[in-house]
């Protein structure tokens, strides 16, 4: 051990650097005893009363949640929290009085409050609180009426802060009053506040967008402000799957028979067009959904009309070129009987040719006739008066 005239102390050491310097090797570098209750060290500012101490309790420290030889670091001062820093001074995590922990921040407002990325390795993670046995994330520290708020729950106990409906994961957009209107000891129906779950996956395995009960395994509440949308909705369709493939027959018939009309929503006056789900089901039911009565309407597949609309175009089609092949048939018979009259009106006009070649000879020979006959006149003549000359 070593005193220098600066007053400090080394032990281990001939070259103290502080006001105490211990220095060794080996497991008993420095030991601290006190048999009886515990082994600590205390940090003093100044004068004052404030103090920090690292010590190992023994079994008559503290109250009954210390164990026999448990490692503690202990702020004697009221506010006094526990912090671990870098070379920098800066804080990388604390604890404080309240118990609250931070890592990344020095204002911690949870019992565990991170700022920046959390990596879980492949040993995931597992949360059990005695809070209705529910993981819950939120954006603020009111869990009543949050920002956004994420809840699993197996609906053990009660709770003023309990999930809506037990066993489900439930997601909630902070609005309106407490998202938990009518909590109590059992599990709760539905509440007053629907809307304040954004989403809900059932025990099911059902999933609802801006309703509590979905009814399908996808259900988006009805009358919603805006439309889902996506690039591309496919569905199940190979032949793998299906048996007894048969064609839509009258398909054509079955689509002169559909009304599309138009409308008003009356959940939201507004205007839309579309089929009547009842009317469809009277002529083709396949599409059309009903409630658990069996009578109620209650969707059209708009999709799986494209199957009807396909035949019905086929048979419409197949009607075009019918009528198409009866066309060119009789354009070809117009075509045939207008050459037949053509040729008609030919033989006509060689028979008009004829008729007045005939007229003219006929003309000749009623001239020639004349001709004739006046030449036997004239000969009768001319023998009469031969004979009277002959005779005086």
């Amino acid at each position: 051990m070593r005193i220098q005239l600066d007053g400090k102390v080394g032990i281990g050491t001939t070259s103290p650097m502080r006001k105490l310097d211990i220095r060794g090797s080996g497991s008993n570098s420095m030991i601290l005893s006190a048999p009886n209750n515990t082994d600590y060290i205390d940090f003093r500012l100044g004068a004052g009363s404030s103090i920090g101490r690292i010590g190992l309790s023994g079994p008559s420290f503290g109250d009954s949640n210390y164990g026999t030889d448990d490692l503690f670091i202990q702020t004697e001062t009221e506010g006094g929290n526990i912090r671990f820093m870098d070379n920098g001074a800066a804080t990388r995590m604390i604890i404080q009085d309240n118990g609250n922990v931070g890592i990344g921040t020095t204002s911690p407002g949870a019992k565990l409050d991170v700022e920046g990325k959390v990596e879980i390795g492949s040993g995931g993670m597992t949360i059990n609180s005695s809070h209705q046995n529910n993981f819950q994330i939120s954006t603020i520290s009111d869990v009543i009426n949050p920002n956004f708020y994420f809840a699993i729950g197996n609906g053990s106990g009660g709770s003023t802060h309990q999930p809506i409906f037990w066993n489900n994961m439930l997601i909630f957009n902070g609005s309106g009053n407490s998202w938990c209107p009518t909590c109590g000891t059992s599990p709760q129906a539905a509440p007053s506040t629907v809307d304040r779950a954004d989403m809900v996956v059932t025990p099911a395995g059902r999933v609802g967008i801006g309703t509590t009960t979905p009814s399908n395994i996808l259900t988006v509440v009805q009358g919603s402000t805006t439309d889902p949308i996506a690039d591309a909705w496919t569905q199940y369709s190979s032949r793998r799957w299906k048996t007894n493939i048969q064609t839509i027959e009258s398909a054509l018939d079955k689509v002169q028979q559909l009304r599309g009309v138009t409308y008003e929503w009356k959940a939201n006056g507004k205007h839309d067009i579309g089929l009547i789900a009842e009317e469809v089901g009277e002529i083709i039911p396949e599409v059309v959904e009903y409630e658990e009565n069996g009578v109620d309407a209650k969707s059209v597949d708009y999709a799986r009309l494209v199957a009807v609309l396909i035949e019905a175009v086929k048979e419409q089609q197949k009607m075009i070129e019918k009528l198409q092949d009866e066309k060119t048939s009789t354009t070809a018979e117009l075509k045939q009987t207008k050459q037949s009259l053509q040729n008609v009106e030919a033989r006509l006009a060689e028979v008009d040719n004829l008729k007045m070649k005939m007229a003219q000879l006929e003309a000749y020979l009623q001239k020639l006739l004349v001709t004739t006959e006046n030449q036997t006149e004239l000969k009768k003549t001319n023998s009469v008066q031969s004979e009277i000359s002959q005779n005086n």
